[in-house]
């Protein structure tokens, strides 16, 4: 059968640019590999790659999908309807647990 076209992750957003979508799974992977690159030059490239991971994984929450499929604008990220959306706290509590 075909791909999966309801999984979380072909369909949670990390931003909406010019009405175009930026998938949370693109964006992380790319922040990974990124972060990676940088910190192979002081050996810890694998730490930063899963840190890289974890910075947003607080998006896929419903209030953050909610808000940013609305287009509120840049200020969309940090804010929903006057209250402040989450998303960076998750990725810290499940580094926590990881450790």
């Amino acid at each position: 059968m075909g791909e999966d076209t309801t999984s979380v992750d072909t369909v949670a957003v990390a931003h909406l640019q010019d009405s175009r979508k930026h998938l949370l799974r693109d964006h992380l992977d790319g922040v990974a590999a990124l972060a990676e690159q940088f910190a192979d030059a002081f050996g810890s490239g694998d730490w930063a790659g899963v840190c890289g991971l974890l910075h947003d994984l607080g998006k896929y929450s419903p209030a953050f999908q909610t808000m940013i499929r609305a287009g509120q604008g840049p200020g969309a990220v940090a804010h929903a309807g006057g209250a402040k959306v989450d998303h960076s706290t998750s990725g810290a509590v499940l580094a926590m647990q990881l450790s």
